[in-house]
């Protein structure tokens, strides 16, 4: 597993809500040196922290900065017996963009 302490901007296109957790989808994205964007796809859990953060004020379509994140590419064994691997990324921390910060 690798933890990630620096920022990462994403745009948040569906949230599936859990009592917990937050699962969502999203996009990040950087610019090629011809001006195109080279996109990627994510399906993060929100947990902890940045559960707390962030459920009841992110909307779709809003963009959150994560300022830790955990991945981790984990194995497991299917119904028919072949091993695979699945990719996982969990938020710890994490705020929507633009919202007002509070001090502690």
């Amino acid at each position: 597993m690798i933890f990630i302490k620096d920022k990462i901007f994403m745009r948040v296109w569906k949230i599936t809500k859990s009592e917990k957790y937050l699962d969502l989808q999203g996009t990040t994205g950087e610019k090629n040196q011809d001006g195109t964007w080279a996109n990627s796809y994510w399906h993060p859990r929100v947990i902890g922290k940045a559960f707390n953060a962030l459920n009841g004020k992110l909307n779709e379509g809003d963009t959150i900065v994560i300022t830790q994140c955990k991945i981790s590419n984990e194995s497991y064994t299917d119904k028919e017996g072949n091993k695979k691997n699945f990719f996982r990324m969990l938020v710890l921390d994490a705020e929507v963009k633009g919202a007002p910060s509070k001090a502690t």
